[in-house]
């Protein structure tokens, strides 16, 4: 009767105690995917950084290429012995400073397309934080009140076999 009792004792701290431990897992598990979400985002938000460097980067290049293409027609008319009249050069002026702008806009755009990819994936990655969190507590809930149900059904069993012997 005793060692009956005893063995639901020990059953029911045994429930309890996997209870707390899948709970543990479960929390351990999300903070593991939380932290790896935060350097993902680390790593997207330096893409961002160096997609708008590049842009940049890109934007000045193309606008040397229109300064160093105005002077090279500058001098080419300048060899050429033309004088004063450079109304031709104002033609290829407006034609280059227009392409100039359009290749910027692109520039700019395929950069700022980029850019909000990578903010998509971030908001992404901060549910997918969100919801490892949330299952994390719903399964270390669930753990727990199994622990707790299975630990009261191993006492009332422990009991009714203790108060069947005891009659």
């Amino acid at each position: 009767m005793c060692i009956t009792l005893i063995g639901s004792l020990i059953a029911a701290a045994s429930s309890i105690v996997g209870g707390m431990q899948q709970a543990a897992v479960a929390k351990s598990e999300a903070q593991w995917r939380n932290y790896q979400i935060q350097v993902e985002n680390k790593q997207r938000a330096e893409e961002q950084e160096m997609t708008r460097l590049r842009a940049t980067e890109g934007e000045a290049q193309r606008m040397e290429q229109t300064r160093k293409m105005r002077a090279a027609n500058l001098a080419a008319v300048a060899a050429s012995g033309v004088s004063e009249n450079i109304s031709f050069l104002e033609g290829a002026d407006q034609m280059n400073a227009r392409q100039m702008r359009e290749d910027i806009g692109t520039l700019r755009l395929n950069s700022a397309v980029q850019i909000n990819r990578i903010a998509d994936q971030i908001a992404v990655n901060k549910a997918e934080g969100q919801f490892a969190t949330a299952r994390a507590r719903v399964a270390a809930r669930g753990a727990m009140i199994s622990g707790v149900l299975d630990a009261g059904g191993s006492l009332i069993k422990g009991y009714q076999s203790s108060s069947f012997y005891q009659s």
